[in-house]
């Protein structure tokens, strides 16, 4: 699941994503998976129950690219964050 949200009255869109990574086959949590958004350089990592927040992120289009050992690399290019909120599964296949 993955999770955008950019508050509607700051001058400059500061936007957070949010989201869980799991296990395309059986929805295990992937706890140590890396979620980069390659533009911006940043990177956040799964917690014991998947989930991951990066803060402060331009409102844009962007790529991200979710990693995880054993499993095959999940890019999302041409994704926009924006002043809206998006709901997605970022489910990974094992190799």
């Amino acid at each position: 699941m993955l999770t955008f949200s950019c508050p509607h009255d700051e001058p400059v869109q500061s936007c957070s994503l949010r989201g869980k990574v799991s296990d395309a086959a059986n929805a295990e949590a992937l706890a140590g998976a890396s979620i980069r958004i390659i533009e911006l350089d940043i990177v956040a990592y799964a917690s014991h129950d998947g989930s991951f927040s990066l803060n402060e992120i331009p409102s844009g289009t962007y790529t991200l690219v979710v990693n995880y050992v054993g499993y095959e690399k999940l890019i999302l290019s041409s994704f926009s964050i924006d002043k809206t909120q998006a709901f997605a599964p970022l489910q990974l296949f094992e190799i």
